[in-house]
């Protein structure tokens, strides 16, 4: 709005002030006599005994010198012989001179400067050049706010994502870049309900049909058992669909506070890998090498849990969870034995609503927001997500590292000189926001 208001007004003063200096000039010098009306005049008055006897147009006057009241400077003038020019405020010309006696002053005029004769000019320029000020200062303003108008009546209509291309001089081009970046946020919105009300009309009908299923087979003891099974499983993916589809609406709406605290490593993987147990064909081994990391709790175990959402997609037998804590980073390794991710479909698999094609559909799909969330939550952390191959299990091996914060580095050098362990109960090192 600053450079709204400052586009205006040095627009208005530039036009007025250069419009006000050409008319002063210029009347200035046509409301004067010229040089040779001067040198006439003065032409006359020299024989101004000789002319006052042919004084048709009763220009000449002599009136005594008493009569006249002028300053001390200028009756010294009239004294040395100088012919005075005087001029009214009727912008009325008159010239004065001592005649030969001394004792009276020939007058010669009035005449008319040039100035009363143009002034309907002088005004009707000065009121134009009002006029283009005002015009060369709200035109691209009109022009650019009209631009605005179509675009803001396009997103009524539903016409989203197209950007109002402003000049960088434009008045409004603040006003422009914020209605550009509204433009996009209610892009990316509308997209994603569309992506989520698509999402949730398979994702989430496949295991209800799938429990639906199950309580339909034959009631003996074996197939009870497989029923329990079939049941649990179907369970768990809807939960995890409902985590994933909460967490993703969340964090399009505003980002998290991170709160980081000492927590034991087990107490925080464990839940989350149980959540997994009841898939028994896999097994799921966790390598601590570190007993107690500062983490934030909420983002923590979410990053894992849809890591091992992925990794159950695809592992075959084994998957493989190892966390690790410096002083300066906290590191979560998930690997598993799949046939892992070729190099051109590593950039498409950490898009939201990415589903990696899998052989075997009975095993848990997810509804591709996981390694979404893990991505956003990295960025939001300044940390790195990395996805490469595993050496030992020759699948898809994901590691995310996170720096900690300069207060929790404090922390944990304190911790380690000193060898003391904090659980879950301990003071906090952040308020709890949430």
């Amino acid at each position: 709005m600053f450079r709204l208001y400052l586009s205006l007004y040095l627009t208005c003063a530039l036009c007025l002030g250069t419009s006000a200096w050409f008319l002063e000039t210029y009347y200035s010098q046509t409301g004067r006599l010229s040089d040779l009306e001067k040198q006439l005049i003065e032409s006359y008055l020299t024989n101004g005994e000789q002319f006052a006897k042919i004084n048709a147009d009763n220009l000449l006057n002599k009136v005594p010198l008493d009569n006249l009241h002028l300053s001390q400077e200028l009756y010294q003038q009239l004294q040395t012989g100088q012919i005075l020019t005087v001029e009214n405020s009727q912008q009325q010309w008159y010239f004065y001179q001592l005649n030969d006696n001394a004792t009276e002053v020939i007058i010669f005029g009035p005449f008319k400067g040039a100035g009363e004769d143009n002034a309907s000019l002088i005004k009707f320029v000065f009121y134009l050049s009002i006029a283009v000020a005002v015009f060369l200062g709200s035109w691209p303003l009109f022009r650019d706010l009209n631009r605005l108008q179509h675009a803001t009546y396009n997103i009524s209509r539903g016409v989203l994502g197209n950007n109002i291309q402003f000049s960088r001089f434009s008045m409004i081009k603040d006003i422009g870049d914020t209605f550009n970046h509204m433009s996009q946020q209610l892009s990316r919105r509308v997209t994603t309900q569309r992506e989520l009300i698509n999402a949730v009309s398979h994702d989430f009908l496949t295991p209800i049909s799938r429990a639906k299923f199950a309580l339909e087979v034959h009631d003996d003891e074996h197939c009870q058992s497989l029923k329990n099974v079939d049941l649990m499983q179907d369970l768990v993916e809807l939960e995890i669909l409902v985590e994933e589809f909460l967490t993703y609406a969340e964090f399009q709406q505003c980002k998290p506070q991170f709160v980081y605290r000492p927590h034991t490593s087990g107490d925080l993987i464990m839940p989350c890998i149980s959540k997994f147990s009841v898939y028994h064909d896999l097994d799921i081994n966790l390598i601590d090498k570190q007993p107690t990391i500062f983490v934030d709790q909420r983002s923590f175990q979410r990053i894992l849990q849809n890591l091992l959402g992925n990794a159950v997609r695809f592992a075959r037998k084994c998957i493989i969870v190892s966390i690790q804590q410096t002083s300066t980073y906290w590191e979560l390794t998930v690997s598993d034995d799949g046939p892992g991710i070729a190099e051109n479909k590593k950039a498409d698999l950490l898009k939201a609503f990415n589903q990696e094609e899998k052989g075997n559909e009975e095993i848990y799909q997810g509804v591709g927001l996981g390694l979404a969330i893990v991505k956003q939550l990295c960025i939001w952390q300044q940390g790195q997500l990395r996805v490469d191959t595993c050496p030992d299990l020759n699948g898809a091996r994901f590691t995310v590292r996170i720096p900690l914060p300069d207060c929790v580095k404090d922390e944990y050098q304190r911790l380690q000189s000193t060898s003391v362990l904090f659980s879950d109960n301990d003071s906090p090192l952040a308020p709890d926001a949430r």
